[in-house]
């Protein structure tokens, strides 16, 4: 239908051919009609020549149908895989995501959900370290792209992109393995936030954008920027609140889990140790007793936002709480009140609407740790299936003992939230 191949999903563009030499008569018929029925069929090297059953008569059929097909205006013929990129080029058969990263790979996966009419775009950066993309995507007309957010939960409406000739390019910064996921819809189901036009270009220190109910879009400026918008308007912004706040002292209390002294007692012993006025560090650099540390650590600290006087009265306090990598697992708080949930591989967290301007505030961040190193330091007596964990896993004895803990940097970067109008 349309040159497309089972348009309601998996929606195949193109159907090619590569090094493959046996086809059955009915499957070939079918490639005809598919052909017949626009859509474009590619054959790397030479088309397939046999049949199954390999009798002479299916033989002599399925050399007629061959000849037709490579007969027809849909089928294209090429010599190499070398040359596929460019004949798709010139057929205008694009991908539905192409990605120019900096580094690679970076994976794409295109899901489709019937029932709820939304695209599904899942990438993942298989790099261990920062990537950036500029991604475009062949989108639908009428739908807008949005980010589902899978630790939280939340949908937000995308608002820095550019339309092209087959979709929409959005830049895209992805953290060591890192996955993002990209969402197309149509913008006014369920009636979300609307947003009325989006950014274009972006010059100048910008740390986030977000949409209002009423469908502008806010711009949490750090110092100074220009930004177009698809409207052709641009808005030169000077932010009035501008810097870092380092947390660098806190109180440390690290919930040690180890076994009791009767193996065979199931209760877990936890035993408290305390540090105050501590920098972050690795548990293992604590103190030597420390370095057979496995369980939970409870790190506390206070801040003070800036005053409210810097800010306009049209404008906002943001912030954006970095706490370094995560070895494990971590969840913050502030004032006792949780904030949501943070992705491991990406540590940072808006806590715009958990502070206000000229206040103090205390942090709390637990974080956990695999329990390795308390293995290690008792994996000759350890018992895994009756057979001491030193001998199941030769990792305990030939591996160092992990860095686990808060390592940080943790820190809040300041920024004015300045509404932009269409």
């Amino acid at each position: 239908m349309g040159g497309i191949l089972a348009p309601a999903g998996p929606a195949y563009k193109s159907l090619i051919f590569s090094s493959q030499g046996v086809i059955t008569v009915k499957a070939a018929e079918r490639v005809v009609n598919f052909a017949k029925s626009g859509l474009p069929v590619i054959v790397v090297g030479n088309p397939p020549n046999t049949t199954y059953p390999a009798t002479s008569q299916e033989q002599h059929r399925l050399q007629a149908i061959m000849e037709s097909l490579m007969s027809s205006t849909n089928v294209h013929k090429v010599s190499s895989l070398k040359e596929l990129p460019s004949l798709l080029s010139d057929l205008k058969i694009q991908p539905r995501v192409s990605l120019d990263c900096s580094q690679g790979p970076v994976y794409s996966v295109w899901r489709h959900d019937q029932k709820e009419d939304i695209e599904y775009v899942f990438l993942y950066n298989d790099v261990s370290s920062y990537t950036s993309c500029e991604a475009e995507f062949s989108t639908m007309p009428g739908k807008s792209p949005y980010l589902f957010d899978a630790w939280t939960g939340t949908r937000t409406a995308l608002s820095h992109y550019k339309k092209t000739t087959f979709g929409l390019s959005i830049a895209l910064k992805f953290q060591a393995n890192e996955t993002i996921i990209i969402g197309f819809e149509n913008p006014m189901k369920d009636n979300p936030r609307l947003v009325k036009c989006h950014v274009t270009d972006i010059s100048g220190d910008v740390a986030s954008l977000t949409s209002t109910d009423n469908g502008e879009i806010v711009a949490s400026v750090l110092s100074s920027a220009t930004i177009t918008l698809s409207t052709g308007k641009t808005w030169k912004l000077v932010s009035n609140v501008q810097g870092v706040t380092n947390l660098s002292s806190w109180h440390v209390s690290i919930e040690s889990w180890q076994a009791p002294a009767n193996i065979y007692d199931v209760n877990t012993v936890t035993t408290v140790h305390n540090f105050s006025n501590q920098k972050l560090l690795p548990w293992t650099e604590l103190s030597e007793q420390m370095k057979i540390v496995g369980g939970v650590g409870y790190y506390t600290t206070t801040f003070i936002s800036p005053n409210s006087s810097k800010i306009s009265s049209k404008s906002s306090l943001k912030a954006i709480l970095s706490i370094g990598p995560i070895i494990h697992t971590a969840r913050a708080f502030i004032n006792k009140v949780q904030l949501p949930p943070i992705d491991p591989v990406h540590g940072t967290v808006d806590i715009s609407g958990y502070v206000q301007p000229g206040k103090n505030y205390t942090l709390t961040i637990e974080v956990t740790s695999p329990l390795f190193n308390r293995i290690k330091a008792t994996a000759n007596t350890t018992m895994v299936w009756g057979v001491p964990a030193a001998l199941t896993e030769p990792a305990y004895a030939t591996l160092p003992y992990k860095d686990y803990g808060l390592l940080g940097p943790v820190s809040i970067q300041w920024a004015e939230g300045q509404p932009i109008k269409c």
